[in-house]
């Protein structure tokens, strides 16, 4: 259980859940590409090494200030990875706001990559979280659109579900996607968490929950009467990403969303996701 006090200042949150494999540097130089004119404070990055043998099983974390010998480190770290005895499972680049208190909650954005372990039919996961004040003229639609997608697509990756949402930074909304609660989550979001963590291997057919922002794929639009969403929320807010890649956001003020409260819009779209079967439960 994570504990703090601070303001509730909120992020927006981005998560894409996918399969596919490509060199975690061509990942972070596309990041670090994207990210340069947006002049944050001090960014870093930071990466757990798994060294194993047949007596032991070692973790070492690396990283640092971003700069030419840090990613370099990186770099040849990741050359050596072989899978089995060495390797690294992603990593966080991060960038701290220039007061910043709790190094894991006053940030300027995040960004978590998490290769699968073997523990969820190889769906990799792709995180982030901007602060709402630091980035104000922030699109995730655009983001989404012009910096993230084009880069999945390249490398053949197989996007099968995706969703933005605003959340308070306390209650650590990249720590709750990788299944840890923390303590100023509600029950109705204490609950949720915990659901994610225990299907998140059924993304491609099932929701996690109906968010401002979601992205759903072809398992879920086998389903689904793209009609039926284009009524609720508006044909101006519903959008094919890509074939079977499917983007559709509530008619409302992102940065006014509420994880645990519904709008009667974001309700009947729940309603009707469960109905088919395709909303995750406990």
């Amino acid at each position: 259980m994570v504990k703090s006090k601070m303001s509730h200042a909120k992020n927006i949150v981005i998560s894409f859940q996918f399969k596919g494999d490509f060199c975690q540097t061509d990942l972070l130089d596309h990041l670090l590409k994207v990210f340069a004119p947006w002049k944050f404070t001090k960014t870093e990055i930071h990466y757990t090494i798994h060294e194993s043998s047949s007596k032991s099983l070692k973790f070492k974390s690396r990283g640092g200030v971003v700069n030419a010998k840090t990613l370099n480190n990186f770099r040849n770290n990741v050359k050596q990875c072989d899978r089995k005895l060495f390797k690294i499972d992603g990593f966080w680049l991060v960038s701290n706001t220039p007061d910043w208190k709790y190094r894991s909650i006053d940030t300027e954005f995040e960004t978590d990559y998490t290769i699968d372990d073997g523990y969820n039919n190889g769906i990799n996961r792709l995180n982030f979280s901007f602060d709402v004040e630091k980035n104000k003229d922030f699109n995730p639609k655009l983001f989404i659109a012009n910096d993230i997608l084009p880069f999945l697509l390249s490398k053949n990756c197989e996007l099968l579900y995706g969703f933005v949402f605003a959340c308070e930074k306390r209650k650590m909304p990249l720590v709750n996607l990788v299944g840890i609660q923390t303590e100023f989550l509600d029950k109705y979001e204490d609950n949720k968490v915990q659901i994610w963590s225990d299907n998140l291997q059924n993304c491609g057919t099932k929701i996690w929950d109906v968010f401002w922002g979601n992205i759903i794929s072809k398992g879920h639009l086998e389903k689904v009467e793209t009609n039926y969403i284009e009524r609720k929320c508006g044909k101006e807010n519903v959008k094919m990403l890509a074939p079977d890649l499917l983007w559709f956001n509530l008619p409302e003020d992102l940065t006014n969303f509420q994880f645990s409260k519904f709008s009667w819009k974001r309700h009947m779209l729940y309603q009707y996701f469960k109905k088919l079967g395709m909303v995750m439960a406990s």
